[in-house]
């Protein structure tokens, strides 16, 4: 596994650019469900009418789910990174487990920021792909007092997807430093592990595509207060 620190405690934060484009998207993606839902009453079809709403309320619930984690800079990653990829044609599915409760501590403010950086990465280098046949990219969340832990399986893909490097390159752009942490503190902010290794999914192998890959992330607990990295 490969540790990343931030040499800041930094939280999540973002530009007004940012912000913009992610409030752009899902106001895009809220007017494409309404008009797919006024299109099917316009011509009396009720019923698919009402499963798309359906589908659309059962998204809403799986996204306030989220609030389990008991982290908003998570929430927020999470959510950043659903409309990052609705913006790029990319899907994304999202699954999460914790509670509100942590009486362990935190897992390190720079967590939901790796988070965020190695899903935007994934999302753009997916979204390079032109092969129609592309699956899904998923992340799955969990918490647990002082540490958190987030999988993300990203798709065989095409020539044009290529992993190598790619956990570098996101943390690197949000200015963590790669480090042996050894017994040392792991930073003010925490550390952040990377690993790499082969996904449940290997259907896409019968395709003669390459399989499945999944990132691991996991939390290091920041040091004690007065302690620096």
């Amino acid at each position: 596994m490969r540790w990343f620190v931030h040499p800041r405690a930094t939280g999540l934060s973002l530009t007004g650019g940012e912000l913009v484009r992610s409030v752009r998207s899902l106001r895009h993606g809220f007017l494409n469900d309404l008009q797919v839902i006024r299109g099917w009453l316009q011509l009396g079809r009720t019923e698919p009418a009402l499963e798309q709403l359906d589908r659309v309320l059962e998204r809403l619930r799986g996204e306030m789910g989220w609030s389990e984690l008991g982290d908003d800079d998570l929430e927020a990653a999470l959510l950043l990174s659903l409309t990052e990829a609705e913006g790029a044609g990319v899907e994304l599915t999202v699954d999460v487990a914790g509670t509100s409760s942590h009486p362990g501590g935190s897992p390190g403010a720079s967590f939901p920021v790796a988070l965020w950086a190695i899903l935007r990465t994934v999302i753009r280098r997916v979204a390079s792909d032109d092969d129609p046949r592309r699956g899904a990219v998923e992340v799955s969340v969990s918490r647990a007092p002082g540490c958190a832990e987030a999988r993300v399986v990203v798709p065989g893909g095409g020539p044009s997807f290529d992993p190598e490097g790619l956990e570098e390159e996101a943390l690197r752009s949000r200015g963590f430093l790669l480090a042996d942490i050894g017994d040392s503190p792991p930073g003010p902010g925490g550390a952040v592990g990377v690993e790499w290794r082969p996904a449940a999914a290997t259907w896409r192998v019968s395709e003669g595509r390459p399989s499945d890959v999944e990132i691991l992330l996991v939390s290091a607990e920041p040091p004690a207060e007065g302690l620096t990295a």
